[in-house]
């Protein structure tokens, strides 16, 4: 499997090892992405800068962009390790659609005028931090599937003979 294939392919298997380089990769890639966005946005926003206004709606479709393309690579690398697994890809969304939507709900109440909103953001952020470990459990820990599954010939075997 080809580095492209692995990172942007939704076809296939990969184990544990391959999973952790694509995750790596996407993790060095997206600090790399958005810490050029930073420094870009904080460059333009200098008043020395009059063409910031120009600029900053530039710069939100490249992070718009490059957040799509994180999001693509994260699916990719996620699908082909349940794959392995022997489990179907839409199996990311019981690991990612929760948590958003829990991150998402502790933004609304961290804004709101609930006197207890500590303790709900705080079950809030434990709630979302068990999908994600859920999801980090399932596709960089466990062991995949031994021998072929619909998805494809065991990602071992060859490593094992």
């Amino acid at each position: 499997m080809t580095l492209i294939q692995l990172l942007f392919s939704f076809q296939g298997r990969i184990n544990r090892t391959k999973f952790w380089l694509g995750f790596l990769i996407y993790f060095l890639a997206t600090v790399a992405w958005y810490s050029a966005g930073i420094f870009f946005y904080l460059m333009w926003q200098r008043p020395d800068h009059e063409t910031f206004g120009i600029v900053a709606p530039f710069a939100l479709i490249v992070a718009l962009i490059g957040l799509l393309v994180a999001l693509f690579w994260l699916l990719a690398l996620g699908t082909k390790r349940l794959h392995d697994r022997a489990k179907s890809g839409t199996w990311m969304i019981a690991f990612l659609l929760p948590a958003w939507v829990l991150n998402l709900s502790s933004e609304f109440v961290d804004e709101s005028a609930i006197a207890d909103k500590y303790w709900i953001s705080l079950a809030l952020l434990i709630a979302e931090s068990a999908f994600v470990v859920w999801g980090l459990v399932e596709l960089g820990l466990l062991p995949g599937m031994t021998g072929g599954n619909r998805y494809g010939e065991d990602t071992l075997a060859s490593s094992q003979g």
